[in-house]
């Protein structure tokens, strides 16, 4: 008696491997995609953070009005976010010394906002 697999049992493997396949794929590509937007959104959040102190400790808005703009290289400058800081946005896939942003400041009554936006003041 021969020794080794038949040409259905190959066939019946690859086809449930094709079928493990067409089932995890998906499921990788939109955990790999989730984690991007997160990691994007953690940057961003950075930023505004940054940003909020920089307006604590540098601005008065009852003297500014009631909205203004901080670029991103101005909160470098003052020693707020670090110059290596990584953008994990693949479309702007730059550290923060080559990064053309800035965060909107608004106030509105008591409360401040801050927005991470992808362009300068």
């Amino acid at each position: 008696m021969n020794k080794g697999f038949t040409l259905v049992e190959l066939l019946a493997v690859l086809f449930v491997l094709g079928i493990i396949t067409i089932v995890t794929v998906p499921s990788v590509i939109t955990t790999n995609q989730k984690s991007v937007q997160k990691d994007i959104n953690e940057f961003h959040k950075t930023i505004e953070n940054a940003a909020e102190v920089y307006v604590e400790t540098h601005q008065d808005l009852k003297k500014s009005g009631t909205s203004f703009c901080v670029n991103v290289s101005t909160l470098e400058d003052y020693g707020l976010l670090s110059g290596n800081l990584q953008n994990p946005d693949p479309d702007h896939n730059d550290t923060v010394d080559n990064l053309n942003a800035s965060v909107d400041v608004k106030k509105i009554g008591s409360e401040i906002t801050y927005t991470y936006k992808d362009s300068s003041c």
